[in-house]
């Protein structure tokens, strides 16, 4: 996936994935027989401390069959790992994640106040028919919300009420939303 926010480390790489200026990382492992438990888990937590890193697994082979096949057992030890950080982990499939970079670095987003509602308009150009992962938005709203409501489209159910959260530039929500939504609005709660 040659692109140039993309930096891709394969299997045989020894650069450091957190190194990188890239916008994002595709760091590349091969979870072998050889490759110990805790060196298998500190690459989630690389993940875990950086904003950019794609940690991709190659694995060849499970309980005897393949090339340098992991135990079941191990597999779940592993992946009960990752699941236990899930709330800070995306994990998804390749085509997923490929989908989702190239949804946001293609596509346009823009916000309005109008009256007491932030109308956010999405623009690309991507085929919404393939590219159909949800990308996640991060809007600031005033200071003076309590609380917000996404509304979606006529014909897409509205999401639940979104929780206000705070950085050095104010309060904002995130949500998720298609492209081809093109425009969505958020409001406090009791405007909707």
């Amino acid at each position: 996936m040659p692109a140039p926010y993309l930096d891709e480390l394969n299997r045989s790489s020894q650069r450091q994935p957190g190194a990188s200026d890239k916008e994002y990382v595709q760091w590349q492992r091969g979870p072998v027989t050889s490759i110990n438990m805790e060196t298998m888990k500190s690459w989630v937590d690389t993940c875990l401390a950086h904003n950019n890193i794609w940690l991709v697994l190659v694995f060849h082979g499970i309980d005897g069959i393949g090339w340098e096949p992991r135990t079941g057992a191990e597999l779940e030890e592993y992946f009960g790992y990752m699941k236990e950080r899930e709330d800070s982990l995306w994990v998804a499939t390749f085509a997923d994640v490929t989908k989702y970079i190239r949804e946001r670095k293609e596509t346009e987003v823009s916000s309005a106040m109008q009256d007491d509602t932030i109308v956010v308009t999405i623009a690309s150009d991507l085929d919404a028919e393939v590219y159909d992962v949800p990308v996640t938005l991060k809007t600031y709203v005033p200071e003076s919300w309590e609380s917000a409501v996404l509304h979606l489209p006529t014909g897409q159910a509205d999401q639940a009420k979104l929780t206000l959260q705070q950085d050095s530039l104010g309060s904002y929500v995130l949500y998720d939303v298609h492209l081809e939504a093109g425009e969505v609005q958020l409001a406090q709660q009791h405007d909707i």
